[in-house]
């Protein structure tokens, strides 16, 4: 019976023996899971050393862009404030920061996804800036030698309004790290179809150019994506042949890994253009946010601001149509979207023209492109610049004034 007893008391004690063990078990494994880090190098740096640091903590590499010096690995979250530590002491190194997730902009309130029989007057974008006044100019629509990558959730690359347009010896998808950027999330679909839905083929909508489009997947299904493989896009899209890049997605976070991809993309002379947003406040939204970035605000009908529309001085250079834009979608199909995704492409697409235009005589610098989308623009709200329209409404076709 005294046996009996002593087990008796010992069993409280042993089940909180149990459940420290538990307790302690669950903290070891937050502490162990995985942080994407991304560290950026001075060009003497060698990065053999980082690797080895970053395999002596049971971390691995994930993707590298040699373009920018930059690597992105996967690391204990237990031992990040050690790498940190280590590799913040080496003034050859840039930066070191956490990996995040972009993603494209929350879809306003109210927005609508209404796939119907393709219809051009349901469009409005395109008669609202000029349009239709440029397409009697072979020379203002008409560049199919110029690349504009859309970097999304790819496109549907065998949609009608679009087969012809996609360049598929180029695309990729560096979500499943495969050479087919198939959209499965329809984002991408629709801002291609903006750009570049064919013309004149008796079927669908208008898309603002005839050029080349490059399909690159960064986002997933979901419509997010890491900012590393976003930089990874970026670069990607620069050096093969891209002249103005697409980006209709965001995040409030600034990233040394995003500044330093579009900032490549610049001085290799490639226009970028981003959307605003979609939280109606004056948030910095990134990478709109950059200087070497056209930020696009939303139109809501041809004169006033889409009221979900972000805005400030950093965000908003210039607007374009945002709400209830007709375009090409998943599965062959068509839908209306609204959001500051949606008039991102209308200026890609009238950047792309600008480009064309001076193609015969000079190849235009992004700040070029800047100065004439900015000086042509219909001007909105407060004479000159304002942090709402930016320097105006987007023009397609400014000698109708």
């Amino acid at each position: 019976m005294k046996k009996i007893r002593t087990i008796n008391n010992l069993l409280p004690l042993l089940f909180v023996i149990l459940l420290l063990m538990i307790y302690v078990d669950c903290v070891h494994a937050d502490d162990s899971e995985g942080v994407r880090i991304n560290i950026g190098y001075n060009q003497k740096m060698s990065q053999s050393k980082v690797d080895d640091l970053i395999d002596q903590y049971n971390g691995k590499m994930v993707l590298g862009i040699p373009s920018i010096n930059m690597k992105t690995y996967i690391v204990s979250k237990k031992y990040l404030a050690i790498i940190k530590s280590i590799l913040l002491k080496d003034n050859t190194i840039d930066f070191v920061e956490e990996d995040v997730r972009m993603s494209i902009p929350a879809p306003p309130l109210g927005a609508s996804k209404m796939p119907t029989d393709p219809f051009y007057p349901v469009q409005w974008g395109p008669l609202c800036i000029g349009a239709e006044e440029a397409w009697n100019y072979g020379s203002l629509y008409d560049h199919p030698d110029i690349i504009v990558a859309v970097i999304d959730t790819g496109v549907d690359l065998d949609h009608p309004d679009l087969v012809n347009m996609v360049d598929t010896d180029i695309d990729y998808d560096f979500v499943n790290n495969d050479s087919t950027a198939m959209d499965d999330n329809g984002h991408g679909t629709h801002c291609a179809g903006i750009i570049a839905a064919q013309m004149d083929n008796g079927q669908g909508v208008a898309g603002l150019q005839n050029v080349t489009i490059m399909a690159v997947k960064g986002l997933d299904s979901g419509g997010s994506g890491w900012t590393s493989v976003l930089a990874q896009c970026i670069t990607y899209a620069v050096d093969n042949g891209a002249k103005v890049l697409s980006n209709s997605w965001s995040g409030t976070i600034p990233s040394s890994t995003l500044k330093n991809a579009v900032n490549y993309a610049f001085s290799k002379g490639v226009v970028v253009v981003a959307a605003a947003g979609n939280s109606g406040n004056s948030i910095k939204n990134y990478p709109a946010a950059y200087p070497a970035v056209i930020g696009v605000a939303a139109l809501g009908t041809c004169t006033t601001r889409a009221g979900y529309s972000n805005y400030g001085t950093e965000n908003v250079f210039i607007s374009a149509p945002g709400s209830s834009i007709y375009s090409t979608y998943l599965d062959d199909s068509y839908a209306s979207l609204s959001g500051t995704s949606m008039a991102c492409p209308h200026v890609a697409g009238v950047a792309a023209m600008w480009i064309g235009v001076y193609a015969d005589y000079i190849a235009l610098i992004p700040i070029q492109v800047m100065y004439l989308l900015a000086a042509h623009a219909d001007d909105l709200g407060n004479l000159g610049k304002d942090i709402y329209f930016g320097w105006g409404r987007v023009d397609m076709f400014p000698w109708a004034d």
